[in-house]
């Protein structure tokens, strides 16, 4: 929904409204008292919708660096035979990702079945009161057919509005994921040594590095290549090979 539609639902939201006043006031408190209900709806519903969606990004997040860890590891995988233990890991994140995915489909029908029945109601609520108004001769049929038709541009705003607001909440959702990664504090500083010419040795000594404070990728790492010097780094998954020239 763009910014202009956004401005048109809300012109044409205060129009109906002041038609409506015009045409009959106790009707138009009737109608806006029926659909007082969909605020509550959509502040509830909407704040389980936002955290659905936080989640479901986070878990697709998680099964993304398990395919791109596998895709590049696959060697290493294989040599150990990890292959069983990462499809089940996979499998397993994959079934919790659906789970959440399936809850946050089900929030949002349920958030378009409140509006949409809410709408209803109130058109149904309009038409009840309105005929006893008729039988009693305070109001006219003329007027409550018309007020109907106000009443239906008057929910169409509404239900776009609430429509706009549940893709808000995902998008939400989205900007508290990339907003994580800006202010996290567990970056490190890009400073360095300024050098003219290296000789081509590397050396580390008593070397720690992690990406997760607490959890150390690399524990007291210390090893000496001369220039020239052709050397493999071995090991089993997870014990830092790929990390270990990162840090060079």
């Amino acid at each position: 929904m763009s910014l202009l539609n956004t401005i048109g639902d809300v012109v044409t939201l205060i129009g109906a409204l002041a038609v409506m006043i015009m045409i009959s006031p106790a009707l138009t408190l009737i109608s806006i008292a029926s659909i007082s209900p969909m605020v509550v709806v959509i502040r509830v519903l909407g704040a389980r919708m936002r955290s659905t969606y936080r989640d479901v990004r986070m878990r697709i997040g998680v099964l993304t660096s398990i395919v791109e860890e596998s895709f590049f590891g696959v060697e290493a995988i294989k040599v150990f035979n990890r292959e069983k233990s990462f499809a089940e890991y996979f499998a397993k994140e994959s079934l919790a990702t659906t789970k959440r995915a399936v809850q946050a489909a089900l929030l949002g029908g349920m958030f378009w079945s409140s509006v949409g029945f809410i709408s209803t109601l109130s058109t149904v609520s309009i038409i009840v009161v309105g005929g006893y108004l008729v039988t009693t001769g305070i109001t006219s049929v003329g007027i409550v057919v018309a007020f109907t038709q106000y009443v239906a541009r008057f929910t169409g705003p509404i239900n776009n509005i609430a429509g706009l607001y549940d893709r808000l909440q995902l998008a939400l959702a989205l900007l508290e994921r990339i907003y994580d990664v800006l202010d996290s504090e567990d970056v490190e500083l890009d400073e360095g040594v300024e050098v003219e010419r290296l000789r081509g040795e590397i050396v580390f000594e008593n070397v720690w590095f992690e990406y997760v404070k607490g959890r150390p990728v690399l524990k007291n790492v210390s090893f000496r290549v001369s220039p020239g010097e052709v050397v493999a780094i071995v090991g089993p998954t997870g014990a830092g090979k790929q990390h270990s020239p990162t840090c060079c």
